[in-house]
């Protein structure tokens, strides 16, 4: 069907060029376009239009028909209509010459080497004409002519649009030159041919009792170059001549033949001594032939080097006089047919077969025989039986394992290193190829480097690589390294996975893990971490499932990071985390997020789990390093997730003052009551104060918790002194007088605290939800009056509530306020009104109150009230945590009243109602106690 479209639209071009072209041209020009067309692509043909299709022809036309016998011609243009009556979108190469062979694969061979793209060819080879006289064509598609027949080869390329003239001028000198060197060995074909016949001829006439064992085998090798084995570019004779007391080659003048034939530039003398050593004690034997490849890409048939084959020349008492040194390429027949029947190969064959003492029949014999057959031809003709032996049996020894392993061999010139590299077939592709070649032409600082693959049914794939290499320059390299290297790189991801994960968690317990999760990670994942990351992220997933927790955190570096930039991951169950609630965490602590990615990882039961990863910048002044401050900024970010800390300035300190989340809510907790004091500052500005002053804050912490621990030694007063006077001569250096003053109350605070519940833990070890001091008010110049005689502040992030006590025995009650911004402000009323109501029957009045912080408007009321009453639980709790311990669990009789505090002052509780503990007191709000505080 297609053939037949085609016709058609030749026929129709021909219809168009009847109307179109000169009318004394016609009967020579329509016959031509209908062979010039005759074995284009339909579709190709189908894509363009009657006129450009028409003006392409007799573009064509005009450069073939006029033409001198042996003639090159050719036009290299970018078709314009209003000069050339047509037009296309590339750069048009046209070409005519004999026809001969390698023209169109030669031509296309040096365009894709110069980088160029090529977009259609059309090639006439065997274009038959008759030219008259004046070298124009008389007669086209002669069928029955005899005499007079040229063959001609008209050539038509389109590469990609080229515009600079220069470009093109140097594109035509190439492929002239191309043309050239094919023509060159189109031309002394026969004469290279016939040196080779007179090389045989040589053998045989010198040959020599040492050399019969290998001669018949070395001439059967020269016929069998000629039987289509071998193409023939090249051809030269040295002569071995003493150049003063060197042995050397000279180049016998005008011996050159096919690309060789021009020896105006080469060399006419090589020395022995400048072959490395190899090379020379082979180049000295008296064995007849040497095989190798030159450093030199082909320009004719193909891009490949070219293979060099030298015969010696022997005289009648057996000496070498001289070399033939034929170049061309092993045609395509070599590369794709059975080795084990090569002459001289098949020796090597037999010699490996036979040293390996295989039985015949076993299956390693046969294995070792694929391998031998399917090893690269250039090692095959250019490697010795030994070298062959210990790679084959090398490569029988990966059958059936997944590895990865490097094979090298230099060659005898120096001039290339044959490196073949086993992979896992299921893990090759054109990338690892990539890779391992950028790994081989660094390490083996080549000149230039190629490759091809191999694949069999075997578990692993075989890339060959071709390294060209600098002869004169000293190689030095170790295969070790370079293998370790390539495996490093051609490791799978999910090998890696398994060998990350047993080696961080044992073979066990990491196989398993590797099997649940080989197919867990997206290819996006994998492409952005290595296995090594992905281990660490299984063990954070799985605390997620057997520690039954909502999220798991890890910080990290990526390898070209700079010291500003860090990773911050996130792993979360079944969704992923919402931006808006991590970002505004990750600001307060002073870091800046660049930006965000998110991944998927899905389980074998479907189940999902989430991983956030952030690329976050802190400022130089924070010198974040993840040794030392990592466990304590992930600790510090999942407190503040689960709201055991706040959201707020105060956890820049966490970074700027490398202060652990648990002691910074110490200075939140101060800063919280700085506010219930009346003092105008805000939050914020508060906050800006402390933390523009990091090293004053460390200070005042440091300060709290010698002065509080229970289990250090007992802070001296002069000790105390000592740090009181630091902190105050660091305040010497704060340039505000704002700020001076806010840090200045934090000191008196923290002076002014007679006890602190901040080392009590829960029955976990944990912090416990709330922070308690107690105070003496008359320590604190700020307070407003009248100051209680002692005061009690908790602060939570879901609750604050003071205690006010106008005397050691007091009596009062607790108040649920409503005032967050001055609730203290309440409670000091309150306690005044209840010292003068309780005159008559406790000296002095007492008073407390809390604010719930976290009530929302969508809370019905019964959420209200059980927020309320955690609120007001953990309030008592914080009162009694810093009682006198002796006390906790004391039982209080009807009226009976309790001496809480080991300070001769009181805490006065009754019962109205049988007996109970503090505990019991703190764990309900039953009506059945009233408390008098």
């Amino acid at each position: 069907m297609t053939e037949k479209l085609k016709k058609d639209l030749i026929q129709k071009i021909v219809t168009y060029a009847q109307k179109n072209a000169p009318k004394k041209q016609a009967p020579l020009l329509l016959p031509f376009i209908q062979q010039y067309y005759a074995h284009a692509p339909f579709e190709d043909l189908s894509e363009r239009s009657m006129r450009d299709l028409y003006g392409a022809a007799f573009s064509h036309w005009k450069l073939v028909e006029k033409r001198a016998p042996s003639e090159y011609k050719r036009r290299i243009f970018n078709p314009q209509l209003d000069v050339d009556g047509w037009e296309s979108s590339h750069t048009v190469l046209m070409f005519t010459l004999d026809d001969q062979p390698f023209l169109v694969d030669s031509l296309c061979n040096e365009i894709n080497r110069l980088g160029f793209t090529i977009r259609f060819v059309l090639h006439l080879g065997g274009l038959k004409v008759v030219r008259n006289a004046k070298h124009q064509i008389s007669e086209t598609c002669v069928n029955n002519v005899t005499k007079g027949i040229l063959i001609e080869a008209p050539i038509y390329i389109e590469i990609n649009r080229q515009s600079d003239p220069k470009i093109l001028k140097d594109l035509g000198e190439s492929l002239d030159r191309v043309i050239n060197d094919a023509r060159m060995a189109v031309e002394d074909w026969s004469k290279m041919e016939a040196e080779i016949y007179s090389a045989l001829k040589d053998l045989e006439q010198h040959k020599l009792p040492a050399q019969e064992a290998y001669i018949e085998e070395i001439n059967t090798f020269l016929r069998w170059l000629l039987d289509n084995h071998f193409t023939l570019l090249g051809f030269r004779y040295y002569e071995r001549v003493l150049e003063g007391d060197h042995l050397a080659l000279r180049l016998k003048p005008n011996s050159g033949l096919g690309v060789l034939r021009d020896t105006k530039t080469s060399r006419k003398v090589r020395y022995y001594e400048d072959l490395p050593p190899k090379a020379k004690a082979l180049s000295l034997s008296d064995y007849p032939i040497i095989l190798a490849k030159t450093n030199t890409r082909s320009t004719v048939h193909g891009r490949r080097y070219t293979d060099y084959i030298s015969v010696k020349c022997f005289d009648d008492e057996g000496q070498v006089i001289g070399e033939r040194w034929f170049i061309g390429l092993y045609t395509s027949t070599v590369y794709n047919s059975d080795p084990k029947d090569f002459p001289l190969i098949r020796q090597k064959f037999h010699y490996v077969l036979e040293r390996s003492r295989l039985p015949e029949n076993s299956h390693a014999y046969k294995a070792l025989a694929h391998i031998l057959k399917t090893l690269p031809r250039d090692d095959l003709f250019h490697a010795t039986a030994d070298e062959l032996f210990d790679l084959s049996i090398a490569i029988l020894h990966l059958q059936d394992r997944r590895c990865i392993r490097l094979f090298a061999r230099k060659d005898i010139f120096n001039r290339f290193i044959s490196c073949l590299v086993y992979v896992p077939s299921d893990d090759f592709n054109m990338e690892l190829c990539d890779r391992i070649e950028a790994i081989l032409k660094k390490s083996l600082d080549a000149l230039e480097t190629s490759y091809t693959t191999i694949f069999s049914d075997s578990l692993l794939s075989c890339i060959h690589f071709t390294v060209r290499i600098d002869p004169k320059k000293p190689q030095i390299y170790s295969l070790s390294r370079i293998e370790q290297e390539i495996i490093e790189i051609g490791r799978s991801w999910k090998d890696g996975l398994y060998q990350q994960l047993t080696a961080l968690l044992g073979e066990e317990k990491g196989s398993a893990l590797a099997t649940n999760y080989k197919r867990s990670f997206t290819a996006a994942y994998r492409e952005s971490f290595s296995p090594q990351i992905a281990a660490k992220d299984i063990v954070c997933l799985e605390k997620l499932i057997f520690e039954s927790s909502d999220l798991q955190t890890s910080i990290y570096k990526s390898v070209n990071a700079t010291a500003e930039t860090l990773h911050f991951k996130l792993y979360h169950r079944d969704t992923t985390v919402p931006l808006s609630d991590v970002i505004p965490i990750l600001e307060k602590m002073g870091l800046r997020v660049l930006s965000e990615q998110y991944y998927c990882v899905t389980y074998q039961n479907n189940h999902t789990a989430w991983v956030n990863d952030f690329n976050i910048l802190c400022t130089p002044k924070l010198a974040f390093d993840i040794k030392s401050m990592g466990e304590i900024f992930q600790s510090a970010f999942d407190a503040i997730w689960h709201a055991k800390a706040e959201n707020d300035g105060f956890n820049a300190l966490v970074l700027s003052a490398k202060l652990p989340w648990c002691e910074v809510v110490v200075l939140r907790a101060y800063a919280k009551y700085i506010k219930q004091m009346g003092i105008t500052f805000s939050q914020d500005y508060i906050e800006q104060a402390i933390c523009n002053h990091s090293n004053i804050a460390k200070l005042l912490v440091h300060l709290f918790l010698c002065q509080f621990n229970p289990q250090g030694e007992h802070l001296e007063p002069n000790i105390r002194k000592q740090w009181i006077d630091q902190i105050k001569q660091s305040l010497i250096h704060v340039a505000s007088l704002d700020e001076d003053r806010i840090l200045r109350i934090f000191l008196n605070l923290i002076c002014a605290t007679v006890r602190t519940n901040y080392f009590q833990t829960d029955a976990h070890g944990n912090h416990k939800p709330y922070l308690s001091f107690k105070f003496n008010p008359s320590k604190i110049p700020d307070l407003p009056q009248p100051k209680p005689l002692h005061e009690i502040f908790v602060y939570a992030p879901h609750f604050e509530g003071v205690h006010l006590r106008a005397g050691d025995v007091a009596r009062g009650g607790i108040r649920w306020s409503d005032r967050r911004e001055d609730f203290r402000r309440e409670v000091l009323g309150l306690m005044k009104a209840q010292q003068v109501k309780n005159a008559v029957i406790i000296p002095a009045g007492a008073k407390g109150g809390f604010i719930p912080k976290l009530m929302s408007i969508n809370l019905d009321r019964d959420g209200i009230q059980k927020e309320g009453i955690r609120c007001y639980q953990d309030f008592i709790r914080g009162l009694l945590d810093i009682t006198d311990n002796l006390y906790q669990d004391a039982v209080i009789h009807p009226k009976d009243t309790v001496c809480l505090d080991g300070d001769d002052s009181y805490l006065v509780v009754a019962a109205d109602k049988g007996t109970a503990t503090f505990s019991d007191i703190a764990n309900t709000l039953s009506k059945e106690y009233r408390y008098w505080l």
